[in-house]
């Protein structure tokens, strides 16, 4: 008896499908390719309706595979009827690699696994010597390049950026009036200049960072300070893009020309880091 039930049941796919081009399980009137109406409840002439598709399955002509729709956009398309106000799940996948809070992620093959989330960040990468001695104690709009550089995918960026400055005792002391003010940021340019700074600041906010380098120092030692800020930056292209570390623009009380500071973005020094959070892509 089950032998002719299964007799019957491809007799009627047959001819369903050749009468027709498409097969209807429960259904009289497939709308796809291949369709089963997992409910029966389908109208016996025209198309279901939303909630009468949600227990519906299809595959259409162009290979999408449709779960709770007639009419998948994407190979693989799930609607469970659900809101913002009332979701309803509609994707379970437990491979062993299924963990609470993990996210589903992807091979460079697009092999997909659950995994704990991790924050994509990028580094800077400096060079030797810096700016060398052009940042003097004076006023100066100009900025010089450090060499230092970070690569950007297009999105908008948290940028930020440490550097360690340093007088150089050997230049010209500096008395206990005398301060600097000194800001960094990016340019497009690997090249001293005013007004050089990129465009791809997100707004007008977060475009400096910038710190007040103090007197006296007089040695032997060298004093040091920190230069710390955050950047955000946009890169609006469809691809990566390098962005030059400079600094300068100073500011200047009691000032003293024939100091400055030593290297300000070089490799030499291990406090310095540049490091890129996204912000979105």
């Amino acid at each position: 008896m089950k032998n002719l039930k299964l007799s019957f049941l491809a007799i009627f796919l047959i001819f369903s499908a050749k009468s027709q081009g498409q097969v209807g399980i429960n259904t009289a009137v497939p709308q796809a390719t291949f369709h089963i109406d997992g409910g029966k409840d389908n109208p016996s002439a025209g198309a279901p309706s939303t909630s009468q598709q949600l227990n519906d399955v299809v595959v259409t002509s162009a290979g999408n595979l449709g779960i709770g729709t007639t009419t998948p956009t994407q190979k693989f398309e799930i609607q469970t009827g659900g809101t913002p106000a009332s979701p309803v799940t509609g994707f379970k996948l437990a491979d062993g690699s299924q963990f609470k809070d993990y996210v589903l992620t992807t091979d460079a093959n697009g092999v997909a696994m659950w995994k704990r989330p991790s924050l994509m960040t990028y580094s800077g990468t400096f060079v030797p010597g810096g700016t060398g001695s052009k940042v003097k104690f004076q006023k100066d709009i100009t900025f010089y390049t450090t060499g230092a550089y970070i690569d950007l995918p297009p999105g908008i960026w948290k940028v930020d950026v440490i550097l360690l400055i340093q007088h150089d005792v050997f230049s010209s002391p500096l008395p206990a009036d005398t301060w600097l003010w000194v800001k960094a940021s990016f340019s497009d340019n690997n090249a001293d200049g005013t007004g050089n700074l990129t465009n791809d600041f997100n707004s007008g906010a977060n475009r400096l960072a910038s710190t007040l380098f103090q007197g006296p120092s007089t040695g032997p030692a060298d004093k040091n300070g920190i230069l710390q800020g955050t950047i955000i930056l946009k890169n609006s292209t469809v691809a990566v893009k390098r962005y030059y570390l400079v600094v300068g623009d100073t500011t200047v009380q009691n000032p003293v020309p024939a100091a400055n500071l030593k290297n300000v973005g070089g490799n030499e020094w291990g406090e310095n880091s540049i490091i890129a959070y996204p912000l979105s892509q």
